[in-house]
């Protein structure tokens, strides 16, 4: 009964009950998942050359892009926390 009158009471004050699923680490057949795609992950790392292919055209692209041209405005908390600073 108390938890009905505490939902009761945080939806007087404008409050909704959210419910969601998470992860579940304890359950082994999950964790066995998580590994397999763990280790596929790290094999396909291995094995992939497409990186290390596109390194040297990633650093030349990003070493041209001017200082600001990450400003988003205004309104860009990052931007605020540069000039703050």
């Amino acid at each position: 009964m108390r938890v009905a009158q505490h939902r009761r009471a945080k939806a007087e004050d404008g409050y909704r009950l959210v419910q969601f699923w998470v992860p579940d680490y304890s359950n082994e057949e999950y964790r066995a998942e998580i590994r397999r795609e763990w280790e596929s992950i790290n094999a396909a790392d291995a094995h992939d050359k497409t990186m290390e292919w596109l390194e040297p055209f990633i650093a030349e692209v990003w070493d041209d892009l001017p200082d600001d041209d990450w400003h988003f405005g205004d309104d860009d908390p990052l931007s605020q926390r540069q000039t703050n600073a």
